[in-house]
Order: C-alpha cells, then structure tokens, then sequence
C-alpha cells in the first residue's frame, strides 16, 4: 500500500536503497500504527536515521536475536585509584602563578622577575609565601588568588613541576626553530603537545592519559575513563585496546532524548548479525547498542547520589562535582581505577591580563577547595 511506498522512498532518499527488507517491514508497520502519515513519516525517518544502513554503505543481513544488554564489569580487588586532569585552556600564565620570592642577593631572581614583567609583576608582599629546599630561592610566592594551592603544598599534598615542557632537546634562541618538533610559542600546538606528550609521534593519535589506561587495562584493572564537556585526544589509546572514552557534560550524564517505546523500536533494527553481515555496519549497531544501555545505566547510578560539599556554581566547580559523583558510584560501575579529562578556559589573555588570570584563579581555587573537601568526605583523598 501507500505506507510501503513511502518507506520504499525514505530508503532511497536515505540509505540509497540498502535498508533491507526485514528492516523495512518493521518500519512500515510502525508508520500504518501512526495515528497520520505526518506521524508515521517522523517515527520512519527516526528509525531509518538510527539504522547501520543509513550511517555505513554495508548491506546488513539481520537476525532475530536481540543483542546482549550493557552491564558493567564485576569488581576487582584492587584499591581505588583515580587521575583527574584539568587543562587551563589557552595558556596559563605560569610564571605569575609562581614567582620567585625569597632568593640570595647575587642571584635575585625576584628582582629579575619584577623588572622583566614591568606592569603585570605581582608585589613580593601580596605573593603567598611557599617554602623549597634545593632550589636556588628558599621562597617563592603562589599567586595571592590561590591560597587553596598554597595550602596544599604546605601539607605536602601538592608539588610544582616547574619549567617543564615538550621540548625534545636543549636548545637556545639560534636553534630551538630547527631542533624541536613541536611549535614551542604556539599555544594550540603546546595545549595540543601536552594532552599528548608525545612529541616523536612515536603512538600517533593517542593522548598521555589513553596509553596509561591500556596499560592498566592490559594488566588487570577495570578502568573507566571520563570526559567532561566534550572529546579530548589525552584520552584517546590505541586502537581496539581500551574502551572508548565517556563524554558526560557538568551536570552528570546527558539525556537521550527518546522515550522508551522509541528506544524499543531503535533496538530492534540493531539485532545480532551473522558473520557475512557487513563489518562496518556491525560496529555502528554495536556501538549504538551499548552506547545507549552505558548511558541508561550510568545515569541511573549518578542520579542517585548527592554530594555532601556544596560546589561553587562556576564551570570548574560543576565539572569537578560531577566528577565526584562518578568517584561515588565506582562500585556500582566496577570499576577500580578512573582517568578523568576537565577543562577551564580564558587563559588565553592578550589585555587585561593580571585582572583576567585572577579571575580564572578565583574560579580555580573556589573549584579545588570543595573538590579536596569532598574527596576527603569520602574518604578517597589519598586515592585521587
């Protein structure tokens, strides 16, 4: 009838005819339940644009078994570990957030700073005064915003890597252009380089956090890995070894907007494939299926907890408390070791550059005051 000429079309229009034919009596059905061809028109198109037909050019051979659902892997025993790293995007101004401070007077190195940075130095008595052994000043100052920082590296649960970067060898203004691999005064390409470290390309395509998330998987540990508000390469491993990283946004786990009827049909264009179905079409209905039980699954456990440390509203802050939400839940998920990915942005600062950095630093340090309040709630500071 005309309900099988118009999925006929939807099929040329789009999957180029390939829809096949138990996929098309599904969707034909569904568009003669529809209450007018409007209706039936918008279920088609939304089941069509669900299909491995439409997103590869493989044939699909389709079977009647259902696909396995999601779950998440049993637990281990190892303890809990968990990385969290956090990008300024843009560029920090590294050397405002630590300053030389207490130095000898043949080598004043805060004098050479104050004179060098001119109008954008930060006063020697409005620093935050930290103490170092081995170095050549016995102070230096943190940035007067970061009393949060300063507070942790006196409780020795934090340290400074200072003058660190991707270069591959020393070099010097007369060489640096031809000895380095990487674009040392390219902020994209240093943002880009330290999400990597890689600068040989010796593992193209992957960031620093992926490759350690293989290795610990390839040794044991269930590990998950996280995003927050979008795709970094520091996540990304080698092809096939770990599972593809989690993309969650600041306020848990997005919603899929489809209600389970919706969902019920989707799933049943998606059935298990014999071997001669095509490959390519196999891995979108594999990865469409367990996308959606992984995020109807995760959202259900992070829904159900509550932090106990009241977060600043702020992007950093919303980020790091969907991140302790997740901590929460890692035994409902399996998992014993996590690798999660923020970003704060605005460092990229051509004007105004002391008022802008100490506005990102307000955010920062507000963040990482409720974020290590409620890791030490939980009992997992040391774990983090």
């Amino acid at each position: 009838g005309r309900s099988t000429i118009i999925i006929d079309e939807l099929a040329t229009l789009l999957t180029a005819g390939r829809l096949n034919a138990e996929h098309r009596k599904l969707i034909v059905n569904e568009f003669n339940k529809a209450g007018s061809n409007n209706d039936g028109v918008t279920i088609a198109t939304e089941m069509m644009l669900t299909s491995a037909e439409f997103h590869t050019t493989n044939p699909i051979k389709t079977s009647e078994q259902p696909r396995d659902g999601f779950s998440f892997p049993e637990p281990t025993s190892k303890p809990y570990k968990a990385l969290v790293y956090v990008l300024f995007n843009g560029g920090c101004d590294s050397y405002n957030m630590l300053v030389p401070h207490t130095c000898p007077s043949e080598n004043d190195l805060y004098d050479e700073y104050f004179n060098t940075r001119a109008q954008v130095a930060i006063p020697k008595n409005d620093l935050l005064p930290i103490n170092s052994n081995n170095q050549i000043c016995s102070k230096y100052g943190v940035h007067p915003d970061l009393p949060e920082i300063q507070r942790l590296y006196e409780e020795n649960d934090l340290i400074f890597f200072a003058n660190t970067g991707v270069m591959s060898q020393p070099v010097d203004k007369s060489n640096y252009n031809l000895l380095t691999n990487t674009q040392l005064f390219a902020h994209n390409f240093m943002q880009r380089e330290t999400k990597r470290i890689d600068p040989y390309d010796s593992f193209d395509g992957t960031g620093v956090i992926g490759r350690m998330a293989d290795i610990l998987g390839g040794v044991g540990h269930n590990v998950g890995s996280f995003s927050i508000n979008g795709v970094s390469i520091a996540l990304v491993g080698e092809p096939g070894v770990s599972e593809t990283p989690m993309i969650v946004n600041s306020n848990g786990v997005p919603e899929v907007f489809m209600d389970d009827k919706m969902e019920k049909l989707v799933l049943s264009l998606h059935n298990s494939t014999p071997p001669e179905s095509g490959f390519f079409g196999e891995m979108w209905s594999d990865a469409l299926v367990k996308s959606l039980g992984t995020s109807k699954l995760l959202r259900t456990e992070i829904e159900s907890v509550a932090t106990n440390t009241t977060f600043p509203s702020s992007h950093l802050g919303r980020q790091f408390e969907t991140i302790s939400r997740l901590i929460t839940t890692r035994e409902a998920r399996g998992v014993d070791t996590d690798t999660f990915y923020v970003e704060i942005g605005g460092f990229d600062t051509h004007s105004d550059v002391e008022e802008n950095l100490s506005s990102r630093f307000v955010e920062v340090n507000s963040a990482i005051e409720a974020f290590v309040a409620e890791l030490k709630y939980m009992e997992v500071w040391n774990n983090v």
